[in-house]
């Protein structure tokens, strides 16, 4: 019985984690994720009720083929740290308590987390929650479009209540995000820009729910579920008004229908239709209304970027603030690229960079890095340039060929696991893969929870198939040490 009710706060604590990646408390000066605070919970508890079982699963984790490469990335991280601190280019408090906080609470927890529960409730089960906390998230995002467009200020308040933590940390007053007056959904996520790229990143898990055999519920909840569910899920994309974020999910959509159906004459031609079909609603959207048209403007404003960047900063600031920072972050690491600057380090040396950025510096620029202060300069909104101007090469080589090494494993498994749902769920989670490489170079906030709890799972359940074939073949004694499939 225990066991039971310690799984269920054990899925509450996921879907908190997962969904609510902007809730915070207020703790000794600085703000917590509820989540993270929860998944602390999680492993105090666990330890209380088995700690020998607890300490297997971080066995099983630290010793898993799959998990070795991230391990040498975290020691690269410190062992780059300690010299540079020896060296004097950064400091113990800095480096230090940024692998402690970020590194270690933010990262390596989470991973571990998506890792062990996955391994307690079975990865069919964790599959099936994380699809339902999917569908909460973007019907959220419809609640924060209607509360927002209607202006009913009971409901907003709701709505701050649990995305807070942009309000907390600047010390501003909760704001809602227009365009031409109309609101842009963020659903649980701090900015649209952010929650769109997100959505474009999990899009293969919804299509592989809605365009498959595969169920959640009942019949009468199920169809309506899958009907809804695409329909919602481009309601939110579009809603969020970020032309980057559209773009995005357009190209998440052509990944995962090659890679799914067979790539023949007849499906191309099928695919370019529906494409041109949405292309000219877009158009039609565009012109008909104001939003339309300033959305659309802004997805064309791009060529801007290679002809006058001073002009393309002006129509597409958000664009270019980002374009700035990655600039410039590769100049850090190029300047650095042996062992980076330190974790921590990157948004000091960001700030000296931009002093002499060859490219102009947008508003947005000058607020974060000149007036805010170091206190908002420690992180860079991309997984791949912070990792570059952090670690250097050899720290960038080491996590991206951690991700290369688990696509490698999910395609052997797909030659062995044939024609049933987990050879489609083999395909989404190497689309996810695909495209977190892809999207990395663009808005993914390292420290966000779900990235590293999917990689866990994906561990975890290459994992549980691997054991799952090893006993179809009738060769229990080499489940724990069989060859690479």
């Amino acid at each position: 019985m225990l066991k039971f009710n310690l799984n269920y706060f054990y899925i509450f604590t996921f879907i908190m984690l997962f969904c609510f990646q902007c809730f915070v408390v207020p703790f000794g000066g600085k703000y917590i994720i509820i989540g993270s605070l929860l998944m602390i919970f999680s492993f105090i508890f666990a330890i209380i009720k088995n700690y020998k079982h607890f300490l297997f699963r971080i066995k099983e984790f630290l010793n898993n083929k799959n998990s070795i490469l991230f391990s040498l990335f975290i020691l690269w991280i410190i062992l780059s740290g300690l010299i540079l601190i020896v060296l004097g280019k950064t400091s113990l408090k800095i480096t230090g308590g940024h692998i402690l906080t970020g590194i270690v609470y933010s990262v390596i927890f989470p991973l571990f987390y998506g890792f062990f529960i996955t391994k307690e409730i079975g990865a069919k089960n964790i599959i099936k929650i994380l699809l339902i906390a999917l569908y909460g998230m973007l019907l959220f995002g419809l609640f924060d479009f209607i509360i927002f467009y209607f202006d009913i200020l009971p409901l907003k308040k709701i709505y701050w209540f649990f995305v807070n933590s942009q309000t907390l940390r600047d010390n501003i007053e909760a704001r809602t995000i227009t365009l031409l007056g109309i609101p842009r959904i963020r659903s649980t996520f701090y900015e649209p820009g952010v929650y769109s790229y997100f959505l474009a990143l999990i899009l293969p898990f919804i299509y592989f729910y809605c365009f498959s055999k595969y169920t959640l519920f009942k019949h009468k909840q199920e169809i309506l579920i899958k009907k809804t569910l695409p329909a919602l899920t481009w309601f939110n994309i579009i809603f969020t008004l970020s032309p980057i974020g559209i773009i995005m999910s357009i190209i998440s959509s052509f990944i995962y229908y090659i890679k799914i159906h067979k790539l023949n004459l007849k499906n191309v031609i099928a695919f370019l239709i529906s494409g041109l079909v949405v292309l000219m609603g877009l158009f039609v959207f565009s012109k008909t209304t104001s939003v339309g048209e300033k959305v659309f403007s802004r997805i064309f404003s791009i060529v801007y970027l290679f002809s006058d960047f001073s002009t393309f900063a002006m129509i597409e600031s958000s664009l270019a603030t980002r374009i700035v920072y990655y600039v410039n972050c590769t100049i850090v690491g190029f300047k650095n690229i042996i062992l980076g600057v330190g974790w921590g380090h990157l948004g000091l040396d960001l700030t000296k960079q931009l002093q002499i950025s060859p490219l102009p510096l947008t508003q947005e620029n000058y607020f974060v890095y000149f007036v805010k202060g170091s206190d908002s300069t420690s992180y860079v909104l991309s997984f791949a340039y912070a990792i570059f101007g952090s670690t250097g090469l050899l720290g960038f080589a080491l996590f991206y060929t951690w991700i290369v090494k688990i696509y490698k494993k999910l395609q052997k498994l797909l030659r062995v696991i044939k024609y049933n749902i987990d050879n489609l769920f083999i395909k989404i989670l190497s689309i996810y893969l695909i495209l977190f490489i892809l999207y990395s170079f663009y808005e993914s906030p390292v420290y966000y929870p779900y990235y590293w709890l999917i990689f866990g799972i994906i561990i975890a359940y290459i994992s549980e198939i691997k054991k799952y074939i090893m006993i179809r073949r009738g060769n229990d004694a080499c489940i724990n040490n069989c060859p690479d499939l």
